[in-house]
């Protein structure tokens, strides 16, 4: 620890985050730069994470754990610039409006495929019965898991991104 700045591996440690995982962040635009040492590793030396830099982590983890994609936790980072919650919070509060219908798709997904897994468990024999023994070596014969119903559920829809505003 240098001047109360912490080094990627212990910041990392302290976050539980995979070293690789800040730098892309950083990369990505979400992470300001952090300060970095006068000499050490590369040219550039190596970075020095302040209380700041980890409060920032903290809060993209846990906007991921939201499932907020990237470029919406960069909205949130750029809405508080100004150093007002005045727009972020709205803004949050639509994001996860938007959340909300997909989510519930999803979970309706999961739960008919945990029937399904269910049905299957139940109901699928441990052997080919003795009068059908022939083995044609597809896998679609010897492990039947589709069902039909399961099969036709619908494609994810693709989100498309939204014009930037102002």
């Amino acid at each position: 620890m240098q001047n109360g700045s912490l080094k990627i591996g212990e910041a990392s440690r302290r976050l539980g985050m995979n070293p690789r995982t800040i730098r892309f962040y950083e990369s990505a635009g979400l992470l300001p730069p952090p300060q970095r040492t006068e000499h050490g590793y590369a040219s550039a030396g190596q970075r020095l994470f302040s209380a700041g830099n980890l409060r920032r982590l903290q809060f993209i983890r846990q906007a991921r754990l939201l499932d907020l994609s990237l470029g919406q936790i960069q909205e949130l980072v750029e809405a508080t610039e100004d150093g007002c919650c005045g727009t972020a919070r709205p803004h949050l509060k639509a994001l996860i409006r938007e959340k909300l219908p997909e989510l519930r798709r999803r979970i309706s997904e999961l739960r008919r495929l945990e029937r399904h897994l269910e049905t299957l468990a139940r109901t699928l024999p441990d052997a080919l019965p003795k009068a059908d023994r022939s083995c044609d070596r597809t896998v679609e014969r010897c492990v039947p898991v589709a069902d039909q119903r399961l099969l036709q559920i619908a494609p994810p829809k693709v989100r498309r991104p939204e014009p930037r505003r102002g």
